[in-house]
């Protein structure tokens, strides 16, 4: 959604040197926003860095650079298939799918569950259900592994008791239980920020610049 007030100022919390980014610059990158104290700065120096694979972000770092054209950095990730985003800002997922065991209608504002040992206030709540294949598999080339699970509703989870959770907001549609409804339950990643900085993805197959999970 964005921020609601002013975008925030954090103190820089460590400065990487040009010398430190000539042999593994990605290592280094990230090891330097996995160690920052949050919220933080972690500045990039003036100059233009190779880096053969992608680093994750992390809550409340801020990776800020020199100027658009005084640092740059150039993506070549391809000779390494594990990374299909140069820079993650991935959130943590906490659990595979659990099934719902409550009847989900339009206007619930909450679940019933059948595990909720991960559960915590202000978890990513991710509700789905497979598709109805009278719908969606009229053609059989659509039915595809990243896709059966279409229909789908992000909350957060306002608290728990026993194994019902509290939603933030009412669920929109109605899920048939024969459609196997089930959550996942994950921390999100928040106020991250990428500033002042050029980018260039120099590969030949399909890469993601900036990849956004569970944010």
């Amino acid at each position: 959604p964005g921020l609601s007030g002013p975008i925030p100022s954090p103190p820089v919390v460590r400065e990487i040197r040009a010398e430190e980014l000539k042999e593994n610059a990605a290592k280094v990158i990230g090891e330097a926003i996995k160690k920052a104290k949050s919220p933080g700065v972690v500045m990039l120096p003036k100059g233009t860095f190779p880096l053969k694979q992608g680093f994750r972000m992390k809550s409340g770092i801020v990776l800020r650079g020199q100027g658009p054209f005084e640092t740059v950095l150039n993506f070549t990730i391809d000779a390494d298939p594990k990374f299909r985003n140069c820079i993650r800002i991935f959130g943590d997922l906490k659990t595979k799918e659990i099934k719902v065991t409550s009847q989900v209608k339009a206007g619930a504002t909450s679940l019933t569950v059948a595990d909720v040992s991960k559960a915590k206030p202000g978890m990513l709540v991710d509700l789905s259900c497979e598709n109805d294949p009278k719908l969606l598999y009229t053609k059989s080339k659509w039915d595809v592994k990243w896709a059966r699970r279409a229909i789908g509703q992000v909350f957060v989870v306002k608290s728990v008791s026993g194994n019902t959770i509290e939603l933030d907001a009412p669920v929109r549609l109605d899920y048939r239980s024969d459609l196997n409804p089930c959550v996942t339950f994950s921390d999100p990643i928040s106020n991250v920020g990428l500033e002042n900085f050029g980018m260039r993805l120099l590969d030949r197959r399909e890469i993601v610049n900036i990849g956004f999970k569970r944010a």
